[in-house]
């Protein structure tokens, strides 16, 4: 027999980017559907996905399929855009007694061809800064796979040490600065709750519980880990150099952890071999 579920509580996503925000979320129970209506203003059109948790917003699941209406890409504004979601429709048992939902907003990502290498990269807007939506995937210098496993460049992009990092952008694009992560971080609303604004949701990707990830910046960062100095590699880290050196051996840079929404800052040795995220010059 199939279990009904409760909507406990509705619409947590109060999305608001640059010329961008979703408000006015609310969800209710038609038979075996979820309907949730939200209101768009955007410049052009978003693209819009639909999460939910089973335990009071700790942690969300999707994004979710059996869904129609409005969701999906090219979405544009309006009021009482509207989600039909067929909650039962093939499952045995769903939730027991509570569904929060998020509604997700994203830019339309633009593109970035890498003429070097024909790669093809999204891009995203975040504020007055346009970012790299992806790890960079361009093999120079010092630069590995994780693991030494060429599949793991395909998702997770390659780890530079910092000399080489410097100069792996393509062209118009360059290795953000300290001070350009800074402007990042302060439109993300601040270190403490930047790292889950820039993570991917759900756990394709992260380890559980992925704390506090929502990627309402379209930044999609994954776990790519990092090579140590000494040929090491360590799992379940986000790492992303900055151009600015610290001292003579050792430089700054970025990371994420799958059990907090934390953007950390931190310097290490150049020799380590961290992500890129590219920022538009």
């Amino acid at each position: 027999m199939k279990a009904i579920f409760v909507i406990l509580l509705l619409g947590l996503s109060f999305l608001q980017l640059s010329g961008q925000t979703i408000t006015n979320v609310v969800a209710v129970q038609e038979g075996d559907n979820a309907v949730i209506t939200y209101n768009l203003d955007c410049d052009g059109s978003a693209d819009i996905s639909l999460v939910y948790s089973e335990d009071e917003g700790v942690t969300f699941n999707g994004p979710i399929t059996n869904v129609s209406g409005d969701i999906g890409y090219n979405i544009t504004s309006g009021k009482n855009k509207r989600i039909v979601w067929n909650v039962l429709k093939g499952q045995d048992v769903f939730f027991d007694d509570k569904v929060i939902f998020r509604v997700m907003g994203f830019y339309k990502f633009g593109k970035l061809i890498d003429t070097r290498d024909g790669k093809t990269y999204r891009t995203v807007k975040i504020g007055n800064q346009v970012w790299m939506a992806e790890n960079l995937n361009y093999k120079s210098g010092s630069s590995w796979c994780y693991d030494d496993n060429p599949s793991n460049c395909d998702t997770f992009g390659r780890l530079y040490n910092w000399n080489t990092a410097l100069t792996a952008c393509p062209a118009g694009w360059s290795l953000p600065s300290d001070d350009g992560w800074a402007v990042l971080v302060v439109f993300l609303g601040g270190n403490r709750v930047a790292g889950g604004k820039m993570k991917e949701t759900g756990t394709n990707h992260w380890k559980s519980p992925n704390e506090g990830a929502s990627n309402s910046s379209g930044f999609f960062a994954i776990p790519g880990g990092y090579r140590g100095r000494w040929n090491g590699f360590s799992p379940d880290y986000a790492t992303f150099w900055s151009s600015s050196g610290n001292d003579q051996s050792s430089a700054w840079y970025y990371f994420i952890l799958n059990y907090d929404q934390v953007l950390f800052r931190e310097y290490n040795s150049t020799y380590n071999g961290y992500s890129i995220r590219c920022i538009h010059d």
